[in-house]
């Protein structure tokens, strides 16, 4: 409650009464990551499930499993080696689409690729279609975690932090 001082009295009105915005909510609390290591494809993610929805399979033709984000949705799948080259290449079959191809580094070192799908520019700059993030596994098998848009204008952040901050290669089993 803000007191307000009225004709020599003080009164107490909520902020919704006033129409003030408090400078810090005490209530707004982040809520704590709960973080699961997940493997797939020979990979380990570590996931924060209060951000990211889980789905794995087993070998469903090459489609491994999704996460599921608030903006963006990855889906991870094993995909042939002539297709992961394709992949690699300057320019999308997406309509009116182009890519940029940066090869990259997970924080834990395992080299990959990522590929930008690019839409039209707009007033505010590049249209992001999608990501892909491409690495060869143990098993020499080239694993995709292709980034996909739910919303108009999504962040692409998360995705970005969870691939490229988290992935590692998962641990041998003897």
């Amino acid at each position: 409650m803000l007191p307000i001082l009225l004709a020599g009295r003080i009164h107490a009105q909520s902020y919704d009464e006033i129409n003030i915005v408090p400078a810090e909510d005490f209530f707004d609390v982040p809520t704590p990551p709960v973080n699961d290591y997940i493997e797939i494809g020979g990979f380990q993610l570590k996931v924060d499930r209060t951000r990211w929805g889980l789905s794995l399979t087993k070998g469903n033709h090459g489609f491994l499993g999704r996460l599921e984000g608030t903006d963006v949705d990855i889906n991870v799948s094993e995909v042939p080696a002539p297709q992961a080259t394709a992949i690699g290449s300057t320019t999308d079959s997406r309509a009116n689409s182009a890519t940029r191809v940066e090869h990259i580094f997970t924080s834990h070192a395992v080299p990959g690729l990522k590929v930008i799908h690019r839409g039209q520019r707009s007033l505010f700059g590049e249209n992001i279609c999608g990501i892909d993030y491409i690495f060869v596994s143990p098993e020499n098998k080239s694993i995709r975690f292709a980034a996909h848009a739910k919303v108009s204008h999504p962040d692409w952040s998360d995705a970005n932090r969870l691939v490229l901050n988290t992935l590692s290669l998962a641990a041998r089993h003897h």
